[in-house]
């Protein structure tokens, strides 16, 4: 275990614990954990990483945490925390910072604001982002929810939806996709989706059918109402074209 009051510049190395109440210029590594009040350098550490502010980066296997600005990059294997990231954040699982002014990449990705920068994972979510819940019907007569999450101009979406029209094939689905919504005028926006789905016989539970549609829909959405004074974005009306669709059909009894 090293323990540090002052500045530390340099190299600060322990099997187990690294700490300084001061600032650190250059590397600490640990076998477990380590912290320090300002870095400007790299932190790597086994299991976890902190620190007040850097101007650096940390790599830990399991979690970092800057309390305040962190500039460069976060790599963790579970969970990164920045109150301000000017970098990159990329985790095994999740990513989660104030304001992003650059890139994430994780399963779940939450930032407060984005200044500049792009979320890439399974589930995007950004306070003052893009939020819209939308409700759709096609021609085949199939009814959908769904919900889009992320940043306008590349968000994740979410739906389901079924179909009791044909009686000779009652159908449930559920899918998820990567979107995009690109501002063409005050009123008018460009919209591209790229999805899978995938749907089954409600009438037949006792065979699994992996039937999974990949889908591209290009199309334009109109928003005659401006957003509110929330931020929260104004109800808009969508119609696109499927562009290229895949079926891919398995059966597991």
């Amino acid at each position: 275990m090293n323990t540090v009051k002052g500045k530390v510049k340099g190299v600060q190395i322990a099997g187990v614990l690294n700490h300084n109440d001061s600032i650190t210029e250059g590397i600490q590594i640990s076998g477990v954990y380590q912290n320090t009040k300002m870095l400007r350098g790299l932190q790597i550490a086994g299991l976890y990483n902190s620190a007040i502010k850097t101007t650096g980066g940390q790599i830990s296997g399991l979690i970092n945490r800057v309390d305040s600005a962190s500039t460069f990059v976060q790599i963790a294997g579970l969970y990164n925390r920045a109150a301000n990231i000017k970098g990159v954040q990329i985790s095994g699982l999740v990513n989660s910072c104030d304001t992003l002014t650059g890139l994430q990449i994780g399963i779940y990705n939450h930032a407060d604001y984005v200044k500049k920068g792009l979320a890439i994972g399974l589930i995007n979510y950004v306070k003052n982002g893009y939020h819209k819940l939308e409700f759709s019907y096609n021609e085949l007569g199939t009814s959908s929810i769904g919900f889009r999450s992320g940043w306008a101009p590349l968000h994740m979406h979410y739906f389901g939806g079924i179909n009791l029209v044909n009686k000779d094939l009652r159908f449930l689905q559920a899918g998820m996709g990567i979107a995009s919504s690109l501002s063409l005028s005050k009123t008018i926006n460009f919209e591209v989706d790229a999805n899978i789905r995938n749907a089954h016989d409600i009438d037949d539970f006792s065979t699994w059918d992996f039937n999974m549609h990949n889908q591209l829909m290009l199309g334009l959405s109109w928003q005659p109402f401006k957003k509110s004074e929330s931020g929260q974005e104004s109800p808009s009306i969508i119609s696109g074209t499927t562009i290229k669709e895949i079926s891919t059909t398995m059966l597991y009894h």
